[in-house]
Parts: structure tokens; C-alpha cells; sequence
């Protein structure tokens, strides 16, 4: 009975010890199974604390961006601000400096400037004055002149400074500018003042601003060849060729200007035709000579060395084109003389005269 016992009690203690194996085994494989999970959550960790700090990296980096965005953003709202208040202080200093000018050319409506006139010691202002308006046709009483003074000119140069005339009244230097402008053609050889001619310029006292905005606008119709309608029909002469007609005390002129009685007849048969073209701001006076055509280059209102007749008498030369007229003024040592050119439509006037000759000589022609 103890056998049995003690056998039975053996293969209980076997069914035990591999149930304690089986156990074991089992806690072994969950221990390992455990481990390989903690091993791969600490894993995971290590990856999510990584992805963490680089978001919290890249948060800070959008922080700092939108800080500095914002920062920018103030800066040019302030330099908004600032351009903004520039603007309007320039539109205000603008409008301004547009008063200012239209308050001094308002100031300046009664007055002329001269420009272009030789300057003297102790010259007498009003007599030249008084010159220009027996030229033009144009009493020019002295009780109507407030001011008359020379100014010097912006920049520093030989130019002669510019004469300002005041009037007492608008009508009248209106009036003057336009005596001057029916005269065409004014020289200070004309006023009686000794030396090389000048052409005499007159215009409205601009402003310095208005100066300059007319400078420009001659510039750009200069650079564009650009000419009014009106001005262009007026010098449709341009290119055609005029033919000697006639002419009318032509002989009178070639003896006050010294020429031999031999010279005259063979000068009055010589009427060669003539033409007039442009280039620019530069003009050529072509005329036909038995030895070919001759041909002069010109720029209006420049003085420039020239010489005359068959003896090659060297002159001073000065062309002043103004629409349909082409006014000639010739210096030289027996004296001065004009040849006034006057087109309408095909027929071209010259008219002559001379400040050592009371009459007046005209040459006809008419365009072939």
C-alpha cells in the first residue's frame, strides 16, 4: 500500500514538475514577448520624442518667421506711412510752386524781355527802346515804361544780359510783340548800335518754369521734326523752284552799295534761279550760276562768314526764317543791307533795302 502510495505520489510530482516546466516556459516566452514589446515601445518613443523636438524646432522656426514677418509688416507700414506723408507734403509743395509761378508770370504780364541786344558803357536803355518802336511802326512814350533795367542771364556766359521792360498797361506791350512780330526780322544794326549785327530777339517775360517747359516742347518738336499745320503750309515753299521775273529799282541799290557803273548792268542781267530746302534745323539756298549751281548752308538766326559779288568781298551773314518769310541781313564794309524774302504760294517777293540808301528795290520770281 505505501508502494502504491508512494508511486502514485511519483507520478503526481512528475505531472507537477512538468506542469512547474510547462509554466516556466510559458513565463520565459511571455518575458521574452514583454521584453521585445518594451524594446520596441522604448523604440517608438525614442522616434516620437525625435518627431516632437523637430516640431517643436519647426514651431519655434514658424514662430520666428511669423515674428519676423510681422516685424517687416510694421516696417513697411511705417514706410507707408512716411511715403504717404512725403506724397502729400509734395503734392502741397507742388501745387505750391504752381502758384508761385502763376503769381510771378501774372506779375510779369506787362513786361518784355530783349534778349540778344550788345551791351555799352553808359547806354541809354530808353533810346534803344525808342529805336525799337520807330521800327516797328510804335510809339513808345516814356510816362508808360515802370521799369527798364538788363538782368543777368542764369547760367554765366558772353551773351549780352537781357533787357526787362515794365509797361503800364497790358494792351501796350501787347501791342509791341506784335509790331515785332509784323516787322520779321529786327537787328541791333537797326537800332543804330555800332559793331557786328545781331538779330534782336523779343518775347513775353517768362517765368524761369515756363522757360524751361518751352525749351523742352522745342526740343521734342525739334527732335520729331513736328510743325504746326499752319507753319507747314506756310512754308510749302520749301523745295520749289522760283524763277526770275522781274525786278523794280534794283539798280537804284548796286549804286548806293558802291557798285561800278561797268559792274551794274552785267549784275542786273544776272537773275539766276533759286530754291530753299531743309534738313533738320540746317536750310540751303541753291541758285544757278553758269559755273553750276551754288549752294549756302544756313541755320536761322546764326551769323556766319560769307562772301558776296565777283570780287569775293567778305560779309557777315544772318538768315531768320518765320513761316513764308526769310529775312537776309548782310554786314559789310560798305555797310548793311536786308533781303527780304516773302513767298505766297508760287510767287517769292524780295524786297531790299539798306542803311546807306533811302529806297527800296524789289526782285520778282515766280515758281517754275
Amino acid at each position: 500500500m505505501n508502494r502504491e502510495w508512494k508511486t502514485s505520489l511519483d507520478a503526481n510530482l512528475v505531472v507537477i514538475n512538468d506542469n512547474i516546466k510547462s509554466i516556466r516556459s510559458d513565463l520565459e516566452t511571455y518575458m521574452k514577448e514583454t521584453k521585445k514589446d518594451m524594446d520596441c515601445l522604448r523604440s517608438e518613443n525614442v522616434q516620437i520624442k525625435a518627431s516632437v523636438a523637430k516640431l517643436s524646432e519647426e514651431v519655434a522656426e514658424t514662430i520666428s518667421s511669423t515674428q519676423f514677418i510681422s516685424n517687416q509688416y510694421d516696417d513697411f507700414q511705417k514706410q507707408f506711412n512716411s511715403l504717404e506723408e512725403r506724397l502729400s507734403n509734395e503734392s502741397a509743395i507742388k501745387a505750391l510752386e504752381a502758384k508761385i509761378d502763376y503769381l510771378e508770370q501774372q506779375a510779369r504780364q506787362c513786361n518784355l524781355e530783349l534778349s540778344n541786344i550788345p551791351e555799352r558803357r553808359e547806354e541809354n536803355l530808353f533810346t534803344i527802346l525808342v529805336e525799337i518802336g520807330k521800327k516797328v511802326k510804335l510809339a513808345i512814350p516814356r510816362d508808360e515804361i515802370t521799369a527798364l533795367h538788363r538782368v543777368p542771364h542764369a547760367a554765366s556766359n558772353e551773351r549780352p544780359k537781357n533787357i526787362i521792360v515794365m509797361f503800364k498797361t497790358h494792351s501796350l506791350r501787347d501791342n509791341i510783340l506784335s509790331a515785332y512780330r509784323l516787322k520779321k526780322g529786327l537787328t541791333s544794326t537797326d537800332l543804330g548800335i555800332s559793331g557786328a549785327s545781331r538779330i534782336v530777339y523779343i518775347n513775353e517775360h517768362l517765368t524761369l518754369h515756363k522757360k524751361q517747359l518751352l525749351r523742352e516742347t522745342r526740343e521734342v518738336a525739334k527732335k520729331y521734326n513736328f510743325k504746326p499745320p499752319e507753319t507747314a503750309a506756310k512754308m510749302s515753299f520749301l523745295g520749289k523752284n522760283y524763277t526770275f521775273v522781274k525786278q523794280e529799282n534794283f539798280d537804284g541799290f548796286l549804286k548806293s552799295a558802291g557798285v561800278p557803273d561797268e559792274k551794274i548792268e552785267a549784275t542786273l542781267k544776272f537773275s539766276p534761279d533759286q530754291k530753299l530746302v531743309q534738313d533738320g534745323d540746317t536750310y540751303t539756298y541753291i541758285t544757278a550760276t553758269p559755273e553750276g549751281p551754288s549752294e549756302r548752308k544756313f541755320k536761322s538766326g546764326e551769323e556766319f562768314d560769307d562772301v558776296i559779288g565777283s570780287d569775293k568781298t567778305p560779309i557777315k551773314s544772318t538768315y531768320v526764317v518765320d513761316g513764308n518769310t526769310v529775312t537776309q541781313t548782310i554786314v559789310s564794309p560798305s555797310g548793311t543791307a536786308t533781303f527780304k524774302r516773302e513767298y505766297n504760294g508760287d510767287e517769292l517777293v524780295v524786297t531790299i533795302t539798306s542803311d546807306k540808301w533811302d529806297g527800296v528795290a524789289k526782285r520778282f520770281y515766280k515758281a517754275a
